[in-house]
Protein backbone atom coordinates (compact mmCIF):
# COMPACT_ATOMS: atom_id res chain seq x y z
CA UNK A 1 0.00 0.00 0.00
CA UNK A 2 2.75 2.52 -0.82
CA UNK A 3 0.65 5.23 -2.52
CA UNK A 4 -2.56 4.88 -0.55
CA UNK A 5 -4.03 6.60 2.44
CA UNK A 6 -6.94 5.72 4.67
CA UNK A 7 -9.48 8.48 5.12
CA UNK A 8 -11.40 8.26 8.39
CA UNK A 9 -14.07 10.87 8.62
CA UNK A 10 -17.55 10.37 10.02
CA UNK A 11 -17.90 6.65 9.52
CA UNK A 12 -16.14 6.70 6.15
CA UNK A 13 -13.36 4.14 5.84
CA UNK A 14 -12.77 4.32 2.10
CA UNK A 15 -9.30 3.65 0.81
CA UNK A 16 -8.09 6.35 -1.58
CA UNK A 17 -5.02 6.52 -3.75
CA UNK A 18 -2.80 9.51 -3.18
CA UNK A 19 -2.11 11.43 -6.38
CA UNK A 20 1.59 11.56 -7.04
CA UNK A 21 2.93 14.91 -8.14
CA UNK A 22 6.44 15.07 -9.42
CA UNK A 23 8.87 17.71 -8.21
CA UNK A 24 8.74 19.35 -11.65
CA UNK A 25 4.93 19.55 -11.60
CA UNK A 26 4.90 20.92 -8.06
CA UNK A 27 7.49 23.54 -9.01
CA UNK A 28 5.39 24.57 -12.02
CA UNK A 29 2.24 24.87 -9.89
CA UNK A 30 3.97 26.95 -7.22
CA UNK A 31 5.59 29.19 -9.84
CA UNK A 32 2.24 29.72 -11.60
CA UNK A 33 0.59 30.59 -8.28
CA UNK A 34 3.21 33.19 -7.38
CA UNK A 35 3.20 34.65 -10.91
CA UNK A 36 -0.59 35.04 -10.80
CA UNK A 37 -0.42 36.61 -7.34
CA UNK A 38 2.35 39.01 -8.39
CA UNK A 39 0.49 40.07 -11.54
CA UNK A 40 -2.66 40.75 -9.52
CA UNK A 41 -0.75 42.97 -7.07
CA UNK A 42 1.14 45.03 -9.65
CA UNK A 43 -0.72 47.34 -11.95
CA UNK A 44 1.34 47.09 -15.10
CA UNK A 45 -0.95 47.18 -18.10
CA UNK A 46 -1.59 43.85 -19.73
CA UNK A 47 -2.12 45.45 -23.13
CA UNK A 48 1.40 46.76 -23.63
CA UNK A 49 1.60 48.78 -26.83
CA UNK A 50 5.35 48.36 -27.32
CA UNK A 51 4.99 45.56 -29.93
CA UNK A 52 3.01 48.01 -32.10
CA UNK A 53 5.96 50.42 -32.38
CA UNK A 54 8.91 50.54 -34.72
CA UNK A 55 12.03 48.67 -33.66
CA UNK A 56 14.08 51.78 -32.79
CA UNK A 57 11.19 53.06 -30.64
CA UNK A 58 10.95 49.70 -28.87
CA UNK A 59 14.68 49.83 -28.14
CA UNK A 60 14.44 53.29 -26.58
CA UNK A 61 11.49 52.29 -24.39
CA UNK A 62 13.02 49.00 -23.31
CA UNK A 63 16.19 50.77 -22.22
CA UNK A 64 14.23 53.44 -20.34
CA UNK A 65 11.99 50.87 -18.63
CA UNK A 66 14.86 48.70 -17.45
CA UNK A 67 17.36 51.48 -16.73
CA UNK A 68 19.94 49.60 -18.79
CA UNK A 69 20.84 52.52 -20.99
CA UNK A 70 23.61 54.95 -21.82
CA UNK A 71 22.60 57.51 -19.22
CA UNK A 72 25.27 58.36 -16.67
CA UNK A 73 23.75 56.54 -13.68
CA UNK A 74 23.91 53.20 -15.46
CA UNK A 75 27.24 53.88 -17.15
CA UNK A 76 28.72 54.78 -13.75
CA UNK A 77 27.55 51.44 -12.34
CA UNK A 78 29.39 49.76 -15.19
CA UNK A 79 32.52 51.81 -14.49
CA UNK A 80 32.20 53.69 -17.79
CA UNK A 81 31.41 57.14 -16.40
CA UNK A 82 33.26 59.12 -13.75
CA UNK A 83 29.99 60.28 -12.17
CA UNK A 84 26.35 59.12 -12.04
CA UNK A 85 25.16 62.73 -11.88
CA UNK A 86 23.31 64.55 -14.62
CA UNK A 87 25.00 67.61 -16.17
CA UNK A 88 22.21 69.70 -14.56
CA UNK A 89 23.77 68.76 -11.19
CA UNK A 90 20.41 68.09 -9.50
CA UNK A 91 20.76 64.33 -9.18
CA UNK A 92 21.70 61.12 -10.94
CA UNK A 93 20.99 60.94 -14.65
CA UNK A 94 18.36 58.20 -14.66
CA UNK A 95 15.42 57.63 -17.02
CA UNK A 96 13.04 58.96 -14.36
CA UNK A 97 15.16 62.11 -13.89
CA UNK A 98 15.30 62.80 -17.64
CA UNK A 99 11.59 62.15 -18.22
CA UNK A 100 10.26 63.92 -15.13
CA UNK A 101 12.51 66.55 -13.56
CA UNK A 102 15.71 67.44 -15.42
CA UNK A 103 15.77 71.23 -15.90
CA UNK A 104 17.96 70.89 -19.00
CA UNK A 105 15.07 69.21 -20.83
CA UNK A 106 12.15 71.21 -19.40
CA UNK A 107 11.37 72.91 -22.73
CA UNK A 108 11.27 69.63 -24.65
CA UNK A 109 9.19 68.06 -21.86
CA UNK A 110 6.67 70.93 -22.02
CA UNK A 111 6.53 70.69 -25.82
CA UNK A 112 5.71 66.98 -25.63
CA UNK A 113 3.50 66.96 -22.51
CA UNK A 114 1.99 70.46 -22.01
CA UNK A 115 -0.19 69.21 -19.13
CA UNK A 116 2.51 66.91 -17.80
CA UNK A 117 2.49 63.12 -17.68
CA UNK A 118 3.28 60.50 -15.08
CA UNK A 119 6.25 58.20 -15.48
CA UNK A 120 3.75 55.33 -15.72
CA UNK A 121 2.05 57.02 -18.67
CA UNK A 122 5.36 57.88 -20.35
CA UNK A 123 6.72 54.33 -20.17
CA UNK A 124 3.60 52.12 -20.12
CA UNK A 125 0.82 54.25 -21.61
CA UNK A 126 -1.04 54.17 -24.89
CA UNK A 127 0.70 53.84 -28.22
CA UNK A 128 0.51 57.62 -28.69
CA UNK A 129 2.06 58.19 -25.24
CA UNK A 130 4.91 55.83 -26.02
CA UNK A 131 5.54 57.55 -29.35
CA UNK A 132 5.66 60.90 -27.50
CA UNK A 133 8.24 59.46 -25.11
CA UNK A 134 10.49 58.27 -27.92
CA UNK A 135 10.05 61.59 -29.72
CA UNK A 136 11.03 63.42 -26.52
CA UNK A 137 14.21 61.34 -26.17
CA UNK A 138 15.10 62.07 -29.79
CA UNK A 139 14.44 65.80 -29.23
CA UNK A 140 16.83 65.85 -26.26
CA UNK A 141 19.51 64.26 -28.45
CA UNK A 142 20.34 61.91 -25.58
CA UNK A 143 21.64 58.48 -26.50
CA UNK A 144 19.88 55.92 -24.38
Amino acid sequence: MPNTAIWNAQHSHLEQTRPTVSYSEAKTLVKRHYQTTWNAQHSLPSDDQMPNLQRHQQTILFRLRTGHCRLRAHMHRLGLSHTPNCPCETGPQTPEHILQTCPLHQEARTDHWPQGATLQEQLWGTKDSLILTTSFIQATKLEV
